[in-house]
């Protein structure tokens, strides 16, 4: 498949697409600046996956940009495969800008990123879109250099969030005591949702007894003794 694309062809080819598997393409920063401007408008496309490309943080923060506003996307797969050394390196600058754009974003749920150049900082950006972000579910962040900083701070974040249910940092320089922690708090975490307010109720209209008429009172009186005198 041609990935040389303008962005009005993209946004053509993505109409009526709900899967795209753009794997291993060769794909570089200035073609992915065309496909996200596309994606930014894309209402149809669910699955993504852009993994083994040669996507820098310039590719990736056009990428991060497009997901600030594109809700309908739920899964993307920007991982390097393990045994090559091409892949995309998404580096501190653009985890931070993945980690931005998902505090704005409500539609993913999945986000794969293993083995992407992810440092402690990258892991830090993440920790502090999981306080943010109510929909991602899924984080992969294998074979990072995260270590047991970026794990506390990941753990940290889980403390708040009640979405994920799977966040994945193996190999990524993290001993096992605090992988035992983190795997631990989510296994155990419980989802605490909110009750609904109860509805308010109107408040009651005191009763007050309707006033008799004092004056019309008095008339009907004096009409009565002035009769009884006639009679008299």
């Amino acid at each position: 498949m041609d990935t040389n694309k303008s962005s009005m062809e993209w946004m053509e080819y993505l109409e009526n697409i709900t899967v795209l598997n753009l794997y291993n393409r060769k794909m570089k920063d200035m073609q992915m600046a065309d496909f996200s401007e596309a994606l930014q408008y894309n209402t149809t496309l669910t699955k993504l996956d852009l993994s083994c490309n040669e996507l820098t943080c310039r590719g990736i923060q056009s990428l991060s940009n497009a997901l600030r506003f594109n809700n309908t996307l739920q899964s993307l797969d920007l991982s390097s495969p393990i045994l090559t050394n091409i892949g995309n390196n998404i580096s501190v600058d653009g985890a931070k800008s993945l980690a931005n754009a998902l505090e704005l974003n409500s539609g993913l749920k999945e986000l794969k990123v293993f083995r992407t150049g992810i440092d402690l900082e990258g892991a830090k950006a993440f920790a502090r879109c999981l306080m943010i972000n109510d929909t991602l579910q899924n984080l992969d962040l294998y074979w990072n250099n995260i270590g047991d900083e970026g794990s506390k701070a990941l753990a940290e974040a889980l403390e708040i969030n009640t979405t994920i249910s799977h966040l994945n940092l193996s190999k990524s320089n993290i001993s096992s005591q605090s992988m035992e922690a983190i795997t631990a708090l989510i296994a155990n975490r419980t989802k605490h949702e909110d009750k609904e307010p109860a509805p308010k109720m109107e408040p009651r209209q005191p009763l007050i007894k309707p006033r008799r008429d004092s004056s019309n009172l008095f008339s009907q009186e004096r009409q009565l003794v002035y009769v009884n005198k006639r009679r008299l």
